[in-house]
């Protein structure tokens, strides 16, 4: 398998940087059919593979805003075949049978945490479906997030397993909400039932992103106000809007914006709420996470032509240089290469640095990097102590290096 530091690769990625002329045609048309308004332009004389595109709207998870009629409109003007289409059309429905399972589910863990007392937020899956695509069936997930506070983390796993959602990781319940430790969630699974009903994820959190220093707010402050939503006839709470975009943003750098859908997200959030969009501008700035929102706005507007938040400072070179480590990896399914969803944690390290404010931020990241998570948790001893757990997991990086997380069962 090539790397994302291959030539081929790499002329893809940064071909996209180089304005309309230089974009290649397939990029062009995955870029167009997941953003906010797809624009029928005309079509080039480029050839289409389009098995490999539909491969890179499935890789994407964007088969739900593909499906859109104006989007279908785009495809169609450049010649999509029939087959194409119908293909199409059903991961679109597949996506949006889904979402609906997923969001009876989010109603019900809601409903389930709400029950004990404890306050709960919910994030992305299907609250953006509803506040940023307008239609829930639109947004592709596959697990639900919520945000507890980290004192009520322990009572909420309880919660959970109570109304028959099992930890993928027993070991780590005893962590939950610990601040001294790289673990920030934990996962739950329902498993599916007798017939087609399929297994359940919840992730539950008690910070808004593993690495705190990317959205370094405080959780009483993230959680002192909510903001209501209607799904399936039931209301939720979730993040006021300006938070919840930020929210957005700093976990699609988490992940470096390896995904379009994350992408998308901030994309069709800046669309759908430009004021709040703007309110984000004033909090990044507080909190000191400019960089990062910045160019996960910057990343949305270039690619998918989302409208840029007032306020939000002109693209620089940090801005510039995540479009250019971010761009590599979204083109990797449309040049035959499998779309990574893991990064060493050297390689995060070396990409969030430059995003990061100020030095006191640098250093706590670094610290991050050195703190226990699930898998060391997992492969310790019942009762091992958090200071024998953190020097086995030095001890595994200095002989092994960084190993991808395994998946859940």
């Amino acid at each position: 398998m090539q790397g994302v530091g291959t030539s081929s690769t790499m002329r893809e990625g940064f071909a996209v940087m180089g304005g309309d002329a230089g974009v290649p045609a397939m990029a062009r048309l995955l870029f167009s059919v997941a953003a906010p308004s797809p624009v029928a332009v005309p079509p080039r004389d480029d050839a289409i593979d389009w098995a490999q595109l539909m491969a890179a709207v499935r890789s994407h998870s964007v088969a739900g805003l593909a499906g859109r009629p104006l989007a279908q409109t785009v495809l169609t003007a450049w010649g999509a075949p029939a087959p194409i289409m119908d293909t199409l059309s059903r991961h679109t429905r597949a996506t949006a049978v889904n979402a609906l399972w997923l969001a009876r589910h989010t109603v019900r863990t809601y409903q389930a945490l709400r029950d004990a007392g404890i306050p709960a937020r919910v994030v992305k899956g299907a609250v953006e479906g509803v506040l940023s695509y307008g239609d829930l069936a639109l947004r592709s997930f596959s697990d639900i997030d919520i945000l507890v506070p980290p004192e009520q983390a322990p009572a909420a796993a309880t919660a959970l397993m109570a109304a028959g959602y099992l930890p993928a990781a027993p070991r780590a319940l005893r962590f939950a909400g610990r601040p001294d430790i790289a673990l920030s969630q934990l996962l739950f699974i329902k498993p599916g039932g007798t017939g087609q009903e399929p297994r359940t994820l919840v992730e539950l959190h008690w910070r808004p992103t593993d690495r705190l220093v990317l959205l370094p707010i405080p959780m009483d402050q993230l959680m002192a106000d909510a903001a209501d939503v209607g799904i399936g006839g039931s209301v939720i709470a979730t993040l006021p809007s300006a938070l919840r975009i930020l929210h957005l943003s700093s976990h699609a750098a988490s992940h470096g914006w390896m995904k379009l859908k994350w992408v998308a997200d901030i994309a069709h959030a800046l669309s759908a709420d430009p004021s709040a969009a703007a309110e984000a501008v004033e909090l990044a700035r507080r909190w000191r996470v400019m960089g990062i929102y910045a160019a996960s706005c910057h990343l949305a507007a270039r690619l998918l032509g989302a409208p840029r938040p007032e306020g939000l400072p002109p693209a620089g070179r940090r801005e510039e240089g995540a479009l250019a480590r971010a761009l590599p990896y979204l083109v990797r399914p449309l040049v035959g290469v499998e779309r990574r969803g893991w990064r060493p944690p050297l390689r995060q390290l070396r990409e969030e640095l430059p995003l990061l404010d100020h030095l006191p931020a640098k250093l706590r990241l670094l610290r991050y990097y050195a703190r226990p998570r699930t898998e060391d948790i997992e492969a310790s001893a019942q009762d091992a102590s958090l200071w024998r757990i953190t020097l086995s997991r030095l001890g595994r990086l200095a002989m092994h290096g960084p190993r991808p997380p395994a998946a859940p069962g």
